[in-house]
């Protein structure tokens, strides 16, 4: 898809998208109810009719980066943009996050996710395999049923969310200050960043609080990780006081 595809397929599907969705949501296409307004999702959809093979991951990426260097080039002529000077700028905000105590709080969560869920992996596929072989046998209590159920959707949540909340969290630190001239106190991309994180972090607190709950062997790693967390969530809260009233395009309308 080039970008003269692009603005077609805009024009062709104007008034159907919710516009910005995308930009506040979790990425979770599989569970979400809105991918037939999300321009995102139904360009992706457009693009895999076209493509060999649907997972072509470089070929997405290579396009995208296209089309937005071709915008780019026109705005950066018609507006008469310093280039050098917004880079400048942007290293300056870049370096600002990641010197941030939200930016080393989320990485740590990031990688202490990461190895929790390779140090554990052995462990509960052992366990997922022992009560599988139960059920077979007809020996499986409906308590371990549930149980493993429950476990395997929250290390899911917690899988999906683990990285996505680092991003979201630099993403609302990259921005730097606001501009009320031309920036709503409130509909900012800033709180909307933060948002997405604090919803990220209270889907992982509520599964990490299912693991607590049914695997006891694992219940200081798993506490230890709950306190991590909550840090994280109460200097969000702190820095991006009006995260929460945030109203995300579609899921909050």
């Amino acid at each position: 898809m080039n970008r003269d595809d692009f603005e077609a397929f805009f024009n062709k599907n104007e008034g159907r998208f919710i516009l910005g969705i995308h930009n506040y949501c979790d990425r979770w296409c599989e569970r979400c109810e809105f991918t037939s307004k999300c321009s995102v999702f139904q360009i992706d959809e457009e693009r895999a009719k076209n493509r060999k093979s649907k997972d072509d991951f470089a070929e997405i990426v290579s396009e995208n980066f296209q089309i937005v260097l071709e915008m780019m080039e026109d705005i950066i002529e018609e507006q008469d943009i310093d280039f050098e000077e917004i880079q400048k700028e942007k290293a300056t905000l870049e370096h600002n996050a990641k010197n941030h105590p939200l930016a080393d709080k989320s990485e740590q969560y990031l990688k202490a996710v990461n190895q929790w869920l390779k140090t554990s992996r052995s462990w509960l596929e052992t366990m997922e395999h022992d009560i599988n072989k139960s059920q077979e046998l007809g020996m499986a209590t409906p308590i371990q049923i549930t149980d493993l159920k429950n476990i395997n959707e929250a290390i899911e949540i917690i899988n999906w969310f683990h990285i996505q909340i680092h991003i979201k969290i630099m993403r609302a630190l990259r921005h730097g200050p606001l501009d009320l001239d031309f920036e709503d106190l409130i509909q900012n991309d800033i709180n909307g960043s933060a948002k997405v994180a604090l919803i990220g972090i209270e889907q992982s607190q509520w599964a990490w609080g299912i693991l607590l709950q049914t695997i006891s062997e694992k219940e200081n790693e798993i506490l230890a990780l709950l306190i991590l967390l909550q840090r994280i969530k109460t200097d969000l809260l702190k820095y991006f006081p009006n995260a929460m009233r945030f109203i995300r395009p579609g899921f909050d309308e």
